[in-house]
């Protein structure tokens, strides 16, 4: 499947997430989680290349991550994962693109109240409860 990656939507310590669009489907959006499975080299910026040198615990952490997502397919409460895969020194996991970050949600949100919050937390609470159904604790 090919994906035409747009605007960078964000950036953590484990990967970068991109907007993209399944390509020759303009109207279907996702986000694409890229992670660089290369180890830097010690007390430098620069990756090694060289295929021996991927970080397994990188990998790892990537597949981990792909079936942790699968395990909640369906659930409405955790994002849907529709692809996992690894092409050369990247992984690519590809799911469903939220409308905005909670942050970006409550700021949008004139008068912060226990009733105006109310919706966010039990959303939130769902989210753990599903998690946890499943004997999964999420840092």
């Amino acid at each position: 499947t090919n994906y035409v990656l747009q605007e960078r939507l964000g950036r953590g310590s484990f990967a970068v997430v991109y907007a993209a669009r399944l390509a020759g489907r303009p109207g279907r959006e996702v986000a694409v989680k890229v992670v660089d499975l290369r180890r830097k080299q010690v007390g430098d910026d620069n990756f090694d290349d060289r295929p021996e040198c991927l970080d397994a615990h990188k990998r790892a952490a990537a597949i981990k991550e792909v079936r942790f997502l699968e395990m909640f397919s369906g659930d409405t409460s955790v994002c849907s994962i529709f692809d996992g895969f690894m092409h050369g020194n990247l992984a690519y996991i590809v799911m469903e693109r939220c409308g905005a970050t909670l942050c970006q949600r409550l700021d949008r949100i004139s008068e912060l109240s226990e009733e105006t919050l109310r919706p966010y937390f039990r959303q939130m609470l769902s989210c753990l409860a599903a998690v946890h159904s499943r004997c999964v604790v999420h840092r």
